[in-house]
């Protein structure tokens, strides 16, 4: 009984470990690879690279993906897909959407002279 007693911190560690740490990771796990299997071609995506690219043609294993706006092709396997991105602009406020355009915090500084 005593023996029971000493292990029983043990095995409550253990347990605590796989509800906190494991069990989400393989639930998150089995997201992406459900996003992996249901892409479409047109479907924007952001790689494991950081890549946000619009899927061009879907084939058994890989992808071939156009990054826009230059539509350089490029074939990656499926599970460098990491995310769908939704339809929503890929940044707020961008000057395309706003007439003289709104600056964000991460834009470079404009170079001297061209303020506008």
């Amino acid at each position: 009984m005593e023996q029971l007693a000493s292990l029983l911190p043990l095995l409550l560690i253990v347990v605590v470990f796989w509800f906190v740490l494991l069990r989400p990771a393989r639930n998150q796990q089995q997201r992406v690879r459900a996003v992996q299997r249901s892409l479409q071609v047109g479907t924007r995506v952001v790689t494991s690279a950081g890549l946000h690219v619009t899927v061009v043609e879907v084939r058994d294993r890989e992808l071939v993906v156009a990054a826009m706006p230059s539509g350089v092709e490029l074939t990656i396997e499926r599970q460098a897909v990491v995310r769908v991105l939704d339809d929503a602009p890929d940044r707020q406020g961008a000057d395309e959407d706003t007439p003289g355009g709104t600056r964000g915090a991460d834009d470079p500084p404009e170079p001297p002279g061209t303020s506008g």
